[in-house]
């Protein structure tokens, strides 16, 4: 089974909570850059929270607040992208 990517393990996590921040990231050795993920994801149409998103008062840590994520794909094991689907030989 593949390794999930930074962006991967982010992506759930704020399907879980709804919020990620700094020192999650850093605490479980996920990335110091999270800024940069979060422009990434803004890219794939995930959408955060401006107003709620911020400083956790008190810390400099920053937390981002999920609005919107886009819906997750299904998977069809038996498509291959830039074939098509490919059903395996009944015979």
């Amino acid at each position: 089974m593949a390794n999930k990517s930074n962006i991967q393990i982010i992506e759930e996590k704020l399907r879980k909570d709804g919020s990620v921040d700094n020192f999650w990231c850093i605490d479980n050795r996920i990335t110091i850059r999270l800024g940069a993920v979060i422009f990434v994801l803004k890219g794939r149409g995930w959408a955060f929270d401006d107003a709620r998103s911020g400083f956790v008062p008190g810390t400099k840590n920053w937390r981002y607040v999920l609005t919107s994520a886009p819906q997750e794909k299904k998977v069809d094991p038996d498509f291959i992208p830039g074939v098509g689907i490919v059903r395996k030989f009944q015979g």
